[in-house]
Parts: structure tokens; C-alpha cells; sequence
């Protein structure tokens, strides 16, 4: 019986914390508006519902364009019901923000019993950081099938279910399989789970992972998504790392308190290493993860920091707790509850902090991207070819043909794209529009283009729509003469203009 009511309690203690994460992701989400990278797996999400396969855009063939195809196909799957992803996805990815503190819940208890995972559970459930920019991606589904796999492992679940969620994992994203070497190196390396753990859970992964790779290689002939081929070719700016971190998770909290805060994570990291071994790859897995993005050159994306971060925060409770385990015995208990609780408000008020100014922004940066896609739906016609380096948006509301002169979707303009060389994508397909910032202009695109709508962005340049000018009227290309000056524009709502204040701050 008192297990029984054991039981009872943590599940009760978990749906509290699935309730709270969940809450505070729908009420973030909100206030925020999807991001452009989330519309081109809502793209290929639509087009693979109505049959169309993984396709991007009209008449264009099958491309591996997103890097996360389980979640493409669980948006698929809602909008063959008649639930567009636009809609579905952010109620989905607050599941999964719930289902992660829950997770983390029941993580923290089976290390180091129900102080650590209240604690644990807290950090994650009321951090706004967790879900900052993340609304409509996959971002949520790794969290959530990553704690569940540390949940499976620790209670000594080691055959068949691990291997299960490793090939869910690497469908959901690609950076899955840093943590899938991991587990399976530590597998490898201990003789007595080569045969009982290493090799039921090898079977399991290629199961769940097999149908796809099948598909895969018949329709793109590769396994490799195409998406972070085109990442790789063009080297991005390689300026993820901690202070970022420091500017938009916690508000720009002294640096001395971030030392702290990383010194904490560490001594947890020891502590967690001693009391739960088969806890090590996912430490393991944290560091190497932090390592590797900003290694291979990624960008400060805001989501990009997101899949490890219940870890860090799971460390952190931990580490508090072997510091006041070191406290005298008679102040023992009563310290540690204080301590979480403070340490839980104070990240809660400083990640809110690193958000704020997006929340309360009129004209965030991705509602620019839905302003610009519902302008370019305006001006074109079906059928019309529209290049552009950002193009979710644009896909998914014009229904145009798409030109990714980035090469994401398209792998044709590759070579192009990796030698920036924009005039020779405009000459080699003549796009009817040519979407692009002022400043990455070309005179390929000035010669050939007139100019239909400008806004203002930040950094003091304006987004350009550009329409190609008709050969039977080069002069004007059959349009009013007054679009033809740089500084002039079609009248436009000014309500719909960004602020360009606040753009640069969502960037």
C-alpha cells in the first residue's frame, strides 16, 4: 500500500508539472509568432498530407529538405484530419514542453529521490528559456524523447526500449545520433552489455529507423538530409557559445553568477556520476553537444541551445544538493527546500528577463517574415517562381514555386549558394520575384528587377520585393513608374511595418 500511494503521488507531483510547463510553453507561445524555420517542415508537412510526397513546392521534385522527419510526419498525420500545422504544432510542442518537466520529474527522483526531482522538475517546468523560440519546431520532441530515454535507463530497462527511443530520437533530429554514440560507445565498452544490452538495443534502433531509411534511399537516394548538407557547405557563423547564452536565457545576469551557476552543474555532474552511473552518457552527451555546434561553425540560434538544457538544469538541482549535503546535519533539511526554491524563482525571473522585450515587441522578427509572405501572396501569380533566402513563410502562404538561393530546399543552387554568388542563381532561373535584403543585392537582380515593396529591418537596411520587368517594356516592366525608385515603395498598412527597434533585438 505504501508503494502503491509512492506511485500515486509522483504521477499526481508529474501531471503538476506537466500542467505548469505546459501552461506557461501555450501562453509563450501566444505571444510569439512561429518561426520562419518552423514553416518549412509545415511545407513539407501540408504537401506530404495531400499526397503530394516530400516535396516543397509546386512541379519541384522530392527533396530531404527538413532534418526532422518524425516530426513532419506527426504534422502530417494531424493535417490529413483537417488540423493545418500552424495550429496544431504549438498546442503539440507544449505537450512536449509538459511531458519534459514531467520526464525530468521522475529523472530526479530515481537519482536522487523526490528533493532533487521537485527541484529538477521546478527548474525546467517554470524556465521560459526552455521554450523562447521554439514554438512549431521539433526543438520540444527532442527534450521530451531524450528525458524519457534517461527515464527508461535508470530504472534498469536497458533491452529493446532504449534502442526504441534512440531511432525516435534520430527521426526527430540528426544531432540525435551525438547522443546515440554515446550510449552505444558506453554499451560497447562494458563486455557484459555487449551481448544482453548492446545488441537487442542495435536491433530496436534499425527497426524503428529502418522503414524510414527505405523510403529515404528509393525517393532521394540518400539518408543524409540535404538540409544540413547545404548548413555545412555554407559555414555559419560559429557564435554560439556561453556568453550568447548569458544574453538571451538569463537576462544578461552577471558573469560571475554564470561562473557560479557552470561550477554548481559541475560538482552535480559528479555527484550524478557516483549515485546513478547509467546517467553518465547524458552529462557526457551535454558537454559534447556544447562543444560540437559552435565547433562546426553553428549560428546563435536561439533553439540551438535548447536540447540539453534540461540536463544543465538537472545538474544544477543536483549540485546544490551535494553542497548542502557538506552543510552540518542539523541545518541539513531545512536548507536544501530554501536553496531550490530561491534557485528556482531567481532562474525562473532571470530567463523571463532574457525574453521580456520579444513579448512585449508589436513586431517581432518572425511576424516580419508573415508580413512579407502575405505580400509576395499579393503580388504573385500561381505558378510564379519567387527566390528568396528565407522561405518558410513565403512557401507556405504564397503557393509559388520556391528558388532557395540558400540551397536548403534546393540542392540545385548549391554550388551558387557556397560562393554567395546570387547573380548567377538570378541569371540561371530568371525568378519572376527575388525576395531579399537591400544590402545582399546584386546587379543582376537591379538591372533585371523592379522594385514592387520595401520595408524597413534592422541594421538600417529595407526588404526589397523584387519583380522581374517584362521583355516586351524593360524600361518599367510594365509597372508604374514610381516603383522604380530605391526609396519609394507601393503603399502598405503602416501597422503591418516591423518596428525596426525591436527587430534587431529578437535577432
Amino acid at each position: 500500500m505504501a508503494q502503491a500511494r509512492r506511485r500515486w503521488h509522483l504521477w499526481l507531483a508529474g501531471a503538476l508539472f506537466f500542467c505548469t510547463a505546459f501552461g506557461l510553453s501555450h501562453w509563450v507561445d501566444t505571444r510569439w509568432e512561429q518561426a520562419d524555420d518552423a514553416y518549412i517542415t509545415y511545407q513539407y508537412a501540408r504537401r506530404l498530407a495531400a499526397g503530394e510526397g516530400f516535396t516543397f513546392s509546386p512541379g519541384a521534385p522530392p527533396v530531404y529538405g527538413t532534418t526532422t522527419p518524425l516530426w513532419t510526419l506527426i504534422l502530417a498525420a494531424f493535417a490529413r484530419l483537417g488540423l493545418p500545422p500552424p495550429l496544431t504544432a504549438p498546442w503539440l510542442t507544449s505537450v512536449g514542453h509538459g511531458a519534459t518537466a514531467a520526464l525530468v520529474f521522475l529523472v530526479g527522483v530515481a537519482i536522487g529521490g523526490l528533493a532533487l526531482g521537485l527541484a529538477a522538475g521546478a527548474l525546467v517546468a517554470l524556465s521560459f528559456s526552455v521554450y523562447f523560440r521554439a514554438g512549431g519546431m521539433e526543438t520540444a520532441l527532442v527534450t521530451a524523447l531524450s528525458a524519457a530515454l534517461a527515464l527508461v535507463l535508470l530504472r534498469g530497462r536497458t533491452r529493446w526500449w532504449p534502442g526504441a527511443l534512440l531511432g525516435l530520437l534520430l527521426l526527430a533530429r540528426p544531432d540525435a545520433g551525438l547522443l546515440a554514440a554515446v550510449i552505444l560507445a558506453g554499451w560497447t565498452l562494458r563486455r557484459d552489455d555487449r551481448r544482453e544490452v548492446l545488441l537487442p538495443n542495435l536491433l530496436a534502433m534499425v527497426a524503428v529507423y529502418l522503414p524510414w531509411a527505405i523510403y529515404a534511399l528509393l525517393t532521394f537516394h540518400d539518408l543524409i538530409p540535404w538540409s544540413l548538407r547545404a548548413k555545412a557547405v555554407v559555414k555559419g557563423s560559429g557564435e554560439m557559445n556561453l556568453w550568447a547564452f548569458r544574453r538571451w536565457f538569463v537576462g544578461g545576469v552577471r558573469p560571475w553568477l554564470l561562473w557560479v551557476a557552470a561550477a554548481t552543474c559541475a560538482i552535480g555532474a559528479i555527484g550524478v556520476a557516483i549515485r546513478a552511473p547509467r546517467f553518465r552518457p547524458f552529462t557526457i552527451w551535454a558537454v559534447l553537444y556544447c562543444w560540437a555546434l559552435p565547433a562546426g561553425g553553428a549560428p546563435d540560434f536561439m533553439w540551438y541551445y535548447i536540447p540539453p538544457l534540461w540536463v544543465g538544469l538537472l545538474l544544477a538541482a543536483a549540485g546544490l544538493q551535494v553542497l548542502v549535503s557538506a552543510l552540518p546535519r542539523s541545518v541539513r533539511a531545512p536548507a536544501y527546500p530554501i536553496i531550490a526554491a530561491v534557485a528556482v524563482c531567481g532562474y525562473a525571473l532571470l530567463s523571463y528577463r532574457g525574453i521580456e522585450p520579444l513579448l512585449r515587441s508589436d513586431n517581432p522578427y518572425t511576424r516580419f517574415h508573415l508580413m512579407l509572405a502575405r505580400k509576395v501572396a499579393e503580388l504573385a501569380q500561381p505558378g510564379d517562381m519567387v527566390a528568396a533566402p528565407e522561405v518558410g513563410c513565403i512557401a507556405y502562404f504564397s503557393g509559388c514555386r520556391i528558388l532557395d538561393i540558400r540551397g536548403v530546399t534546393c540542392p540545385e543552387v548549391i554550388v551558387q549558394a557556397r560562393a554567395r554568388n546570387l547573380g548567377a542563381i538570378i541569371r540561371r532561373w530568371k525568378p519572376d520575384f527575388v525576395v531579399i535584403l537591400e544590402g545582399e543585392g546584386d546587379p543582376a537582380v537591379q538591372q533585371a528587377y523592379v522594385a514592387r515593396f520595401r520595408a524597413p529591418y534592422w541594421n538600417g537596411q529595407d526588404y526589397v520585393i523584387w519583380q522581374r520587368a517584362l521583355p516586351s517594356n524593360a524600361a518599367t516592366g510594365g509597372l508604374p513608374t514610381d516603383c522604380l525608385s530605391p526609396h519609394r515603395a507601393l503603399p502598405v498598412d503602416q501597422a503591418q511595418q516591423p518596428d525596426a527597434r525591436h527587430a534587431k533585438a529578437s535577432l
